[in-house]
């Protein structure tokens, strides 16, 4: 069994060709620009979304409580996962909704082999994306390992902040990773994300060394990377790995700012400013000189 908040279809923007991605729940990262704060916690959580709410006291009458208000479900070990399921479901304005369920192998699969028709035609393929997919490693090696007697292509979107060792029996299964190098200052990195950054780079290494094949890239955020310094240094070390199929810079943008509010979390995201177009432009003409794999960003 594994934990995720959803299974997303037809996916185009996770990986090479139509893709089924499995977010999983559950995060060793705290980057305080992240657009899906929902998959921190491995726990199951209730998302409170107050402009959906119309005060019909539902939620107050399935919880049992003589002081409630919907607020409370966002708080950490508040309610038991039974107790959250029973407000969830009687919110039928959707203002409540539990994030996370557990799934097994055939769940995962047979959401996949919905897929299978568009995976050939278009060289897509299964992705693990989360959160952090390592956290769950052992259901993602089950997941890919089944992948690959069917002959599907195997994809995971990881921070690769885990033990080397763990690193590699995923590899075994697994036909491309696609990384972030956030910053490349170990300190700032564990500022900005809560840890450094020496494990991510070394198993980059060990990755390239076992010829798997890198996509790696780097969110751009203002006042935080957004200089020449950082990203040139990046480059350099992405330049020399031999299996890179691609770097690439994403600029930052706040679409998932409302998301702090609904789950109870401090949102530190309105402190950065928006990315200008121009700024972010001149950014990328400075890392294409240093990186002949640099894949300039479309959109």
């Amino acid at each position: 069994m594994g934990r995720i908040t959803q299974i997303q279809s037809m996916s185009l923007h996770d990986g090479p060709g139509i893709r089924t991605t499995v977010f999983m729940k559950g995060c060793n990262m705290r980057c305080t620009w992240c657009h899906n704060p929902e998959t921190w916690r491995h726990s199951k959580q209730i998302q409170f979304l107050e402009d959906k709410c119309i005060d019909c006291k539902a939620c107050h009458q399935a919880s049992l409580q003589s002081e409630f208000t919907p607020n409370l479900l966002v708080k950490p070990n508040q309610f038991s996962i039974s107790e959250l399921i029973t407000i969830s479901e009687s919110c039928y304005t959707g203002a409540l909704e539990l994030i996370g369920k557990d799934v097994s192998l055939d769940d995962v699969m047979k959401a996949v082999e919905k897929d299978c028709e568009f995976f050939e035609e278009s060289g897509g393929g299964i992705t693990i994306s989360g959160g952090e997919p390592l956290l769950q490693a052992e259901f993602v090696i089950e997941i890919f390992k089944k992948c690959k007697e069917r002959g599907i292509h195997t994809a995971i979107e990881t921070n690769l902040h885990s033990n080397t060792e763990l690193v590699e029996r995923v590899a075994e299964y697994t036909d491309l990773f696609m990384v972030d190098i956030k910053l490349w200052n170990s300190e700032l990195h564990k500022k900005w994300t809560g840890l450094g950054n020496e494990l991510v780079l070394k198993n980059i290494k060990a990755l390239n060394d076992l010829g798997k094949s890198l996509i790696i890239r780097t969110p751009v955020i203002p006042g935080v990377n957004d200089n020449v310094k950082e990203l040139s240094a990046i480059a350099d070390f992405v330049s020399e790995l031999d299996c890179l199929i691609n770097y690439e810079l994403l600029p930052y943008h706040s679409l998932g700012n409302g998301k702090y509010k609904a789950l109870g979390i401090e949102d530190q995201m309105p402190n950065f400013d928006q990315l200008s177009k121009d700024h972010f432009e001149q950014l990328q003409k400075e890392v294409a000189k240093l990186c002949k794999k640099f894949k300039k960003n479309l959109e």
